[in-house]
């Protein structure tokens, strides 16, 4: 395959000059050619944010039981009956308010990320691998795909 810019027959695919040029050991390193060449990411589904909100979700769930067991003087099987009382209260509200948004936040979150994994990753990654770079002047360009080689 020549280059459209140079006419250059030095070409690869991203694929491989990606996987050319990344290093791996303790740290994945990464070429400047290799990083132009690297493949489409994945969403994560939570990210960041959502991975820390999620974590202070549980975190908060955690606490807010271990804090009940230990005011019990004596814990017994009915612990989770004596806090579902203990929840009808006056901070009952807020706790449920609380906890279906925190997880509407999360699921606002996710659900894009998710539906772009569905939607558009695999077009993103079809049309990376039918991608080329010249090794001459660095351009990159769509060609045949790997498959109809």
């Amino acid at each position: 395959m020549n280059c459209p810019t140079c006419k250059s027959p030095n070409t690869k695919t991203c694929a491989a000059a990606y996987e050319q040029g990344s290093r791996w050991g303790r740290y994945q390193t990464l070429s400047e050619l290799a990083l132009r060449c690297a493949p489409p990411e994945k969403r994560s589904p939570i990210g960041t944010f959502g991975g820390l909100a999620l974590f202070a979700y549980i975190f908060g769930s955690l606490a807010f039981f271990a804090g009940h067991l230990l005011r019990q003087s004596e814990p017994d099987v009915s612990t989770l009956t004596t806090l579902s009382e203990e929840l009808n209260g006056p901070f009952a509200d807020p706790i449920a308010i609380g906890f279906w948004a925190l997880t509407a936040v999360l699921a606002s979150l996710a659900v894009p990320r998710i539906f772009y994994n569905i939607r558009h990753y695999r077009d993103e990654y079809k049309q990376w691998q039918s991608k080329w770079v010249c090794l001459r002047c660095g351009s990159l360009f769509a060609g045949p795909s790997v498959e109809s080689l």
